[in-house]
């Protein structure tokens, strides 16, 4: 089949960015409270593509959004929970779609 593929059927040589998952971890602090950071579970391919963008005012200033859904490879270490980092921007992870026996994940992110 020629010509590029769109939407949901994702062709492996159409994975052309890079992407790092990350996981939060929290660890107490000693005095009650926690310390969050996050560390690396895998870096890997992915298509990426715009959804939507939205403006919004947040404490008086104006706070821009996107939503970008991502298509990796299917891997079981992946959650909600998770976000991901694409060129150096920070997108939390929303929603994964999986659909049974595809072999990718796509992910609707928010940044």
């Amino acid at each position: 089949m020629s010509g590029r593929r769109t939407g949901y059927r994702t062709g492996a040589g159409e994975l052309d960015q890079r992407v790092a998952i990350e996981r939060e971890i929290r660890s107490g602090d000693g005095g009650g409270g926690a310390t969050v950071a996050w560390v690396p579970v895998c870096t890997v391919w992915a298509k990426v593509w715009p959804v939507s963008g939205d403006e919004r005012a947040n404490a008086q200033q104006r706070e821009a959004s996107v939503l970008v859904r991502m298509r990796i490879r299917r891997r079981a270490d992946v959650a909600p929970d998770m976000r991901v980092i694409w060129r150096g921007q920070t997108y939390n992870i929303r929603f994964i779609a999986d659909a049974g026996r595809d072999p990718f994940l796509t992910l609707d992110c928010e940044g």
